[in-house]
């Protein structure tokens, strides 16, 4: 519908455990996609666990002494999320769980009553968490709010009446009426394929350029700051318009004797990486050997092509233009990488965590878990796998993340 409008949209995607809010320009029926930005750790779970901090601390308040069973909290989930849907449409809702607990040797029932406003309290930090990710996207995309024509709300959450009128105001402007959130995603994924298949008569349909957010690139020996080291080379800045090929020369080996070169492909999460720990390895690396020496008395040139298409495939080719059969190529599917929930790993993820805020009120729970790791009990590796997820929340800056990775962390040291 209106192919030829020149609009700028926002769209909010709120889904169960993820946020993205992206900004999409449409001109003469070219759907360019300016930017996306978003939280990777925060959705609709997050507002059931605030209905079941609160319902938790509500109970033992009024029932002091009363012996919650294991699954008490368990069996409080899915109401949690039953009242939190309840109240997109009612002023309050009904929380019943029986058997809850035991006091002087009988079952206790819980039984509360949440009203929306109480909801909405309990709320209103991962609301904010939800707005800063709005004024991020604007800033990225070089915008402020007036200029966004219409807005959309997609995703389960954005049922919440707080979150619609909190988007309300920050943007200034209503929602766009008739946009249903639960079935957005998959209307729009019905017509992406469409479009691919050429089921879509192109005359009369949309063109969408979509963007990658994050920055993609190698690693090559460089003069930084009059230095010569290994530095960070930058093949495809963040937010670029994909597909996108690029062709890079003015490389060579270090050696006119060196027999082999590594290839490795990175990701810039910030836009301003410079050195190899400013990076995220994709996993997506190699080695052509057997290179024979180079006759000219200089180091062989080397050659790299960049190309990242439409479905998301990265292939980099670097290649010695003076030896024909010296090639190496690397091919990276990137669905599922993304700025907002990379995995940072190895001494990337430990130089991270380290130059974060949060640090300090962590580093003592990181400090003892490397030493219970050291003495390999029965859980060190799920112990490990904790820590990893704790420093990589750390490095990300999400404080609501970390501190639940921290509390499952310490729980596995308890068991060890």
């Amino acid at each position: 519908q209106a192919v030829g409008a020149e609009e700028m949209l926002l769209v909010y995607d709120f889904g169960g455990g993820t946020l993205d809010v992206t900004i999409l320009e449409m001109i003469h029926g070219v759907l360019d996609v300016r930017t996306s930005h978003g939280v990777a750790e925060l959705g609709g779970k997050d507002m059931d666990a605030a209905i079941v901090g609160w319902a938790m601390n509500e109970f033992q308040r009024t029932t002091p002494g009363a012996a919650l069973g294991r699954d008490s909290e368990r069996r409080l989930k899915p109401k949690a999320e039953a009242a939190k849907k309840l109240l997109s449409t009612y002023d309050s809702a009904a929380l019943v769980v029986e058997n809850f607990a035991v006091a002087d040797g009988e079952p206790v029932d819980l039984n509360l009553t949440l009203t929306r406003s109480t909801f909405e309290e309990l709320i209103r930090p991962k609301i904010a968490v939800s707005l800063q990710a709005v004024d991020d996207a604007l800033k990225k995309a070089g915008i402020t709010r007036d200029h966004i024509t219409k807005v959309l709300l997609v995703g389960g959450t954005t049922w919440i009446p707080a979150v619609r009128t909190a988007v309300l105001e920050r943007i200034g402007r209503p929602a766009v009426s008739g946009c249903d959130p639960d079935l957005a995603v998959s209307l729009g994924a019905c017509l992406s394929a469409a479009l691919a298949a050429g089921q879509v008569d192109t005359a009369k349909s949309i063109v969408v350029q979509d963007v990658c957010t994050y920055g993609l690139g190698t690693l090559t020996v460089k003069h930084v700051g009059g230095i010569v080291a290994l530095a960070y080379e930058e093949l495809m800045p963040p937010n670029t318009p994909i597909p996108y090929t690029v062709t890079r020369t003015g490389f060579s080996l270090l050696r006119v004797d060196q027999d082999e070169m590594e290839l490795d492909l990175v990701q810039d999460l910030r836009g301003d990486a410079v050195w190899p720990d400013d990076t995220v390895p994709t996993g997506c690396s190699g080695t052509l050997t057997g290179i024979p020496p180079s006759t000219t008395g200089e180091p062989h040139d080397v050659t790299m092509e960049f190309r990242y298409d439409a479905n998301g495939i990265v292939q980099l080719r670097a290649y010695l233009p003076d030896l024909d059969e010296f090639e190496l190529t690397l091919t990276h599917n990137t669905a599922g990488l993304q700025a907002s929930d990379a995995v940072l790993k190895g001494r990337t993820l430990d130089v991270l965590w380290e130059e974060s805020p949060l640090a300090p009120q962590y580093a003592m729970w990181i400090r003892r878990a490397s030493s219970v790791i050291a003495e390999s009990p029965s859980n060190s590796a799920a112990i490990e796998s904790a820590l990893v997820e704790l420093k990589t929340k750390i490095s990300l800056g999400d404080e609501e993340a970390a501190r639940k990775a921290c509390e499952r962390l310490v729980d596995l040291l308890t068991e060890a």
